[in-house]
C-alpha cells in the first residue's frame, strides 16, 4: 500500500456502515426502499432476498453486483468458485440465478464450517478465531430444499486441504472466483492456487478487499506481484471490489504502485450514495470528488 489516503478513502464507507449492515433488519429496510441493486435483474434480488437474508452478511448492493458479474460471465466456460461461504447465502443466490437462466454452470462452495482460523497478527485487523461459524448439515438441507443439488458442490474443511484436492480433479477452468474469506492467510490458502486455473475471460470478486483489515488486500496484491501481473481494481459498494483477468478499463482511475483503482462505478451508483447519506450521514460523492480535484 503506497497511497494511504486512497485506501483510507475507499475503506471509509465500510468502517462507518458495517455495524448497520450486520443487522438483517437493515438489509430488509434496504429492500423496502426500491433501490436498484442489480443493473441486469433487480427483480430477482427483490423476489428472492427473503430466502437468503439470514444466511449471508452480504448486503443487497454487493449481492446485486455479484449477480450482475455472474450473468456477464455466464457464457464463459468454467466453474464458479467461492471461498468463504458461511451459511451459503451468496452460493444459493447464484445457484437460483443459474437455475433461472437454465445454465449448466456449477458452483463450488468452500468453507471450514468452523469459523475463521487464527487471524495473522501482522496482516489482519478486526477479526477473531471462530468468527462466522456455520452449520454444514443445515446448508446441505437448504440446498436440497431449494432443489439446487445439481448446481452446488460443498467442500467442507480448511482451504489448504480442500482447494488443492478440487484443483487436482479440475479438468476445465474457473470462470468466476468469489473470495469472501476475510483473512490474509485464508486468501493465501486459495487465491494463489485458483488464480492460475482461471479463464482469460475470468472475473475475481473480492468481498473484503476494502474492509479496513487489509489482510485480503495484502494477499491479493502480493500474489499478483508474484505472478508479475497488474490488476485494474474496480471499487464497488463497501467493502467489495473486483477485477477482470483481461483488465477491462473503467472510469476515474487512481494509480497506487502497479495497481490501478477505478472509482467511476461507485460514483455512478446514486442509490448506494443516497443510502450512505441517509444511514451514516456520509456524503461520499462529495468526498470522492474532492479527492479527485486534489489528486
Amino acid at each position: 500500500i503506497q497511497h494511504e489516503q486512497l485506501h483510507n478513502l475507499i475503506e471509509l464507507p465500510w468502517s462507518k456502515s458495517y455495524l448497520a449492515l450486520m443487522r438483517p433488519t437493515e438489509r430488509e429496510d434496504m429492500l423496502a426502499k426500491n433501490y436498484t441493486f442489480s443493473q441486469k435483474d433487480n427483480e430477482f434480488i427483490v423476489e428472492h432476498w427473503n430466502k437468503i437474508n439470514r444466511l449471508t452478511l452480504i448486503d443487497p448492493f454487493r449481492m446485486g453486483k455479484l449477480i450482475d458479474l455472474l450473468l456477464e460471465n455466464l457464457n464463459v466456460e468454467g466453474d464458479i468458485v467461492e471461498c468463504g461461504s458461511y451459511k451459503g447465502g451468496s452460493g444459493i443466490f447464484m445457484a437460483l440465478m443459474l437455475k433461472k437462466m437454465g445454465s449448466n454452470k456449477h458452483i463450488h462452495l468452500f468453507d471450514s464450517f468452523e469459523g475463521l482460523p487464527d487471524p495473522d497478527e501482522t496482516h489482519d485487523r478486526g477479526y477473531k478465531k471462530g468468527q462466522f461459524k456455520s452449520n454444514y448439515d443445515k446448508l446441505v438441507a437448504l440446498i436440497e430444499q431449494y432443489e439446487l443439488t445439481e448446481y452446488i458442490t460443498l467442500h467442507k474443511g480448511w482451504f489448504n486441504e480442500t482447494v488443492p484436492k478440487y484443483l487436482s480433479e479440475l479438468e476445465g477452468q474457473v470462470s468466476l472466483f468469489h473470495i469472501d474469506c476475510d483473512l490474509y492467510s485464508s486468501t493465501m490458502d486459495c487465491f494463489p492456487q485458483v488464480y492460475p486455473k482461471m479463464s482469460e475471460e475470468g472475473i475475481v470478486i473480492l468481498d473484503d478487499f476494502n474492509d479496513g483489515g487489509r489482510g485480503e488486500k495484502k494477499a491479493i496484491l502480493e500474489v499478483l506481484d508474484d505472478h508479475n501481473k497488474t490488476a485494474d481494481i474496480i471499487v464497488t459498494t463497501a467493502p467489495q471490489s473486483y477485477f477482470y483477468l483481461n483488465n477491462k478499463k473503467a472510469e476515474k482511475a487512481v494509480q497506487d504502485g502497479k495497481t490501478v483503482y477505478y472509482l467511476g462505478e461507485i460514483l455512478a451508483n446514486k442509490d448506494y450514495l443516497d443510502w450512505l447519506k441517509e444511514t451514516i450521514n456520509l456524503d461520499y460523492q462529495k468526498t470522492l470528488q474532492d479527492f479527485f480535484e486534489n489528486e
